[in-house]
């Protein structure tokens, strides 16, 4: 996966190069470094799923040859080279202490309305002045969603009575299955105060779209960040599921302290 970018391992690779090539507004050539800007939430649909790159994404590509007699075409035979590993999005880090991926700038955190599971209620506009921690997963995950949980639960562990002012939210990616009774069960397994959202398949259709979600049947996604969000509602940063909770602890202090 590169940070901030859905794209499938195997399958549907002319559909990925194609809806990249499509954020570049050029005409694409071999060798060609093409920089890219999305400010709004970018998403395409292909035969294994939904594929998305979440709003204010920026980063470089790279298009080559796929092979020497063969020009790279609309699209994409090509290959996504990035410039410090096989496969990275450059991201500007202009506050090196804190320790997941920044977003620079912050953007707002797009509305969320969907219900929890004791049935009451949810906006992300009603959490302001509180540090949330947003997640898309589901109950029958078995292995990125709990570890994610876990790592969240020892985080906010070692905050002590700081924790009171952190919100954990999951929205659920499996409707069909996360009943309210079993997001509760599965939150609880963490923490009581972890709230499991879900909602009609239009609403939560509509919050993974705002932050880039794509997600496959059964419930998987390719979109397993942890989303920071600052007390005054703009997303700052992501961790991935396997995030040091020494990290996450760091990180939502500082956000408490208004940094």
């Amino acid at each position: 996966m590169i940070a901030g970018l859905e794209y499938p391992m195997f399958g549907d690779e002319s559909a990925f190069y194609a809806g990249l090539l499509l954020l570049t507004k050029h005409k694409i050539h071999k060798n060609m470094i093409a920089n890219f800007f999305v400010e709004d939430a970018v998403r395409w649909d292909t035969p294994s799923g939904h594929f998305a790159i979440p709003p204010y994404s920026t980063g470089l590509l790279l298009f080559m040859e796929k092979d020497m007699n063969r020009r790279l075409s609309f699209l994409g035979a090509g290959i996504l080279v990035l410039l410090t590993t096989v496969a990275v999005i450059v991201y500007t880090t202009s506050k090196p202490s804190f320790k997941g991926a920044l977003i620079t700038p912050p953007w707002p955190a797009p509305e969320i309305k969907l219900t929890d599971h004791n049935g009451q209620p949810f906006t992300m506009s009603s959490q302001r002045g509180k540090v949330v921690l947003l997640y898309f997963g589901y109950t029958n995950c078995p292995d990125e969603c709990p570890l994610t949980m876990a790592h969240i639960k020892l985080a906010l562990e070692s905050l002590n009575d700081r924790a009171k002012a952190v919100q954990v939210v999951m929205v659920s990616t499996d409707p069909a299955r996360d009943t309210p009774q079993a997001l509760k069960d599965f939150m609880a397994h963490f923490d009581p105060s972890f709230l499991g959202l879900t909602g009609t398949p239009e609403e939560l259709q509509k919050a993974w779209m705002d932050y880039g979600v794509s997600v496959e049947a059964g419930g998987e996604s390719h979109s397993t960040y942890l989303y920071m969000i600052d007390p005054s509602g703009n997303v700052r940063e992501t961790f991935l599921p396997d995030a040091e909770p020494n990290n996450i602890a760091a990180d939502v202090s500082l956000l408490l302290k208004g940094k």
